[in-house]
Parts: structure tokens; C-alpha cells; sequence
């Protein structure tokens, strides 16, 4: 499934704190588009992801679907980086 072309340019991406090399997480549930910005500008965005493969992103609560041990940009990893198949991304413009 490829992401769609009507996208909006910006999904409303909340500040992540607690992470290393994320900055940002947002997702839009209409579209089941997840986007994450890093910290040194990188945004992609990802499709076809669930609000229950999301979730874990998006609060900063220890959230019991990620591994003992897991962070966040593990967890990413994981279920998507790793499974373009199923998550077609698109590398977005860095921001500045």
C-alpha cells in the first residue's frame, strides 16, 4: 500500500522528551500515516500503520507492547523500519 498522494504536508507531530534520537511523533488516524521527526532533522513518514502499532509511540508512558528493555526508537525499528513491506515510509524534507 503506498502512501497517500492527498496527504496533508504537516501531521501535528508532538514533542518527545525521553528519547535519544526522537524528537517528535505524530500520527493521523484517518490517514494511518505515522510521522517521526529525529533530532537531527530527518522526518519520514509511514503508512498503513494501526493506532495499536502507533500507540506506543505516542504517549511517554512505559507502554507493555514494547520489549523489556525496548526503547522507542527500538521499537520503531522493529515493527517498521524492519517491516517496509507492511509500512511503505517516505523520507520527508529535513526541517530545519
Amino acid at each position: 500500500m503506498a502512501l497517500h498522494p492527498d496527504l496533508v504536508a504537516e501531521i501535528h507531530v508532538r514533542e518527545w522528551r525521553h528519547s535519544s534520537n526522537i524528537e517528535g511523533i505524530g500520527y493521523d488516524e484517518d490517514s494511518r500515516t505515522l510521522e517521526v521527526r529525529f533530532k537531527g532533522g530527518a522526518r519520514y513518514r509511514y503508512g498503513d500503520v494501526g493506532i495499536d502499532e502507533a500507540a506506543p509511540l505516542l504517549t511517554e508512558v512505559r507502554d507493555p507492547r514494547l520489549m523489556p528493555g525496548e526503547s522507542p526508537g527500538q521499537y520503531l525499528s522493529r515493527i517498521f523500519v524492519q517491516n517496509k513491506e507492511a509500512h511503505p515510509f517516505k523520507k520527508m524534507t529535513a526541517t530545519p
